[in-house]
């Protein structure tokens, strides 16, 4: 029998995203299965018709308001990331899990999807806004860009160079393109692309220009090594909300480096390095292992025990 490791790192190698699959338990006791797609919208998988308001805001919106919700599902995601072992067993841990399980196209599609979420909660909800919107900011995303451009040149460089009458050219994506017109046909436009996105006033206008930036874009290989923005960001993200879970849901206290044990302030101490740690991913990420630590925090123990009190 595989281990559930083993069958989400299957089903990712072969091209299907585990991440993507969520279940909606709406207030009047429907259960509503989606799917992200490819383009970032949530589909529905049961064929259940519901006309309830809140669900047809999270297919309208991809975002639903609820602030007893807390991102749950990110802690989970996070411990098996922190747990992952690779089939062969040659590999382990976040960092491998990252890089394994998730391609170098994901981090654009999470990336939309994030900013399409932001875009939402910049006038809707501002306490959400103000604390979510401190990881994938404006300058993390033009980062990100930036760091693909240089990494779509070096992939058209590695290129074999062909020749049509002595000149040369190189054969991008099935089109074939003289070396002297990669400047103006493939890498202008893309910076274009990423002017657009420095030019946005608001993440709704960040979202346009970064799907806009997205379509057409010439995919690298699936292994392309992710950008240090976007890996620092995704990590700080991920590690702040799994924090504030485990204080508020799980009994954790932070206890700093000078011995300060927070107990019931923990919540606040969270908010405070947000500032602290802004753009400084790496930082929440190493605090969220020390709580762990220092909690003698098991995931599967903790789970368990939720579920035999049910």
């Amino acid at each position: 029998m595989l281990t559930k490791n083993e069958r989400m790192e299957m089903l990712n190698k072969a091209g299907i995203n585990t991440t993507k699959y969520f279940t909606v338990d709406l207030a009047n006791g429907t259960k509503v299965h989606l799917i992200i797609d490819e383009n970032g919208e949530p589909q529905i998988v049961n064929n259940a018709v519901n006309t309830d308001p809140i669900y047809n805001q999270i297919i309208e919106d991809g975002y639903v308001r609820n602030t007893k919700l807390h991102r749950r599902w990110i802690m989970a995601q996070m411990f098996a990331a922190l747990n992952y072992v690779s089939y062969d067993k040659k590999y382990s841990g976040y960092n491998d899990c990252l890089k394994r399980n998730y391609s170098y196209d994901y981090t654009f599609q999470m990336m939309l999807d994030e900013v399409k979420v932001l875009s939402k909660l910049e006038v809707k909800d501002a306490e959400s806004f103000a604390e979510r919107s401190r990881f994938f900011t404006k300058a993390v995303v033009v980062s990100v860009l930036e760091d693909y451009l240089d990494k779509l040149k070096k992939y058209v460089d590695g290129l074999h160079e062909h020749k049509c009458k002595g000149i040369p050219y190189k054969k991008v994506k099935g089109v074939n393109i003289f070396n002297s017109d990669l400047e103006k046909k493939i890498y202008y436009p893309v910076q274009t692309k990423i002017s657009n996105v420095k030019r946005a006033k608001n993440y709704a206008e960040m979202y346009k220009a970064l799907s806009n930036f997205m379509h057409g874009m010439i995919k690298l290989p699936y292994d392309t090594q992710k950008s240090k923005e976007w890996i620092d960001a995704y990590k700080g993200e991920g590690a702040y909300y799994t924090l504030k879970n485990l204080v508020m849901f799980h009994n954790c206290r932070i206890i700093s480096d000078k011995g300060i044990d927070y107990g019931v302030n923990s919540v606040a101490y969270l908010k405070n390095v947000l500032d602290e740690y802004s753009g400084e991913g790496w930082r929440m990420f190493a605090l969220m292992k020390k709580v762990i630590a220092d909690n003698n925090f098991n995931f599967s123990k903790r789970m368990q025990e939720i579920y035999d009190n049910k």
